[in-house]
């Protein structure tokens, strides 16, 4: 956060630093949306050819504009993710300034694990549990039903079982940082076991495709990250001070 040479910056200066870091931060993306378009089509190939299984056949399209747009969609992803460097160094600067030394290193630290859980995470989604996703559906057919899968629905799923399952996968992030911290403690958590996990499974309804198949196969994972967390929180969460003996 910007800082005075008399103190501290006032509320006008914070929105306003937000607001120059922000526009550097689209101005990156956009330039890299020109860039990434010529791969877009690439990935929604390697997507069809590799992930959808053969008996799918051909993808329609049903709109005339329909397949620019997932295009579009599919180029500001990867414009999104090569610009994460740039993202994430301008939000550090911003906020860098107004905290302590032991939570810059935390925040060092988490950055790179959250990096590689998104990463490990959006994977899951598009290499697991896509094909899953899409052999249940074709199983589904009958000699009288057949599937006509047009193409923004079938990679329009894969791109927010992406996006779901790589925010999903920041739990553990989270949660280890707020005990580390000292916001909240296991034994919380714990307690509040039942109410968290409704909450991840009503979370993994919002972000995947309204079907039981792929809410379950969100859910389970991220409750399972839950339980890991709580059992790394152990040994992260901060010893409570012995109170003075009364005199």
């Amino acid at each position: 956060m910007p800082k005075q040479e008399h103190g501290y910056a006032t509320v006008i200066e914070h929105i306003e630093e937000f607001r120059r870091r922000l526009i550097r931060c689209l101005v990156a993306v956009c330039l890299l949306l020109p860039a990434a378009w010529p791969f877009s089509q690439m990935l929604i190939d390697w997507i069809v050819n590799h992930l959808c299984p053969p008996e799918l056949g051909s993808l329609y399209y049903t709109a005339p504009m329909e397949l620019f747009f997932l295009r579009l969609k599919f180029s500001l992803i990867m414009a999104v993710c090569v610009a994460l460097p740039v993202l994430s160094w301008h939000l550090w600067r911003y906020f860098s300034p107004g905290l302590y030394r032991h939570e810059k290193t935390m925040i060092r630290c988490a950055s790179g694990f959250s990096f590689f859980l998104f990463l490990g995470g959006a994977a899951m989604g598009l290499l697991v549990i896509f094909p899953i996703l899409m052999n249940y559906s074709l199983s589904m057919q009958t000699p009288g039903i057949k599937p006509l899968i047009n193409v923004t629905s079938c990679l329009g799923m894969a791109a927010w079982l992406m996006l779901g399952f790589g925010i999903c996968f920041q739990l553990p992030i989270v949660l280890l940082g707020i005990i580390r911290l000292g916001l909240v403690r296991v034994s919380t958590l714990r307690r509040l076991r039942p109410y968290i996990v409704v909450g991840i499974f009503t979370v993994a309804m919002v972000l995947t495709p309204p079907d039981i198949i792929s809410q379950l196969c969100m859910g389970v994972p991220t409750w399972l990250l839950y339980e890991i967390s709580l059992i790394l929180g152990r040994f992260l969460e901060p010893k409570r001070q012995a109170a003075p003996a009364a005199s």
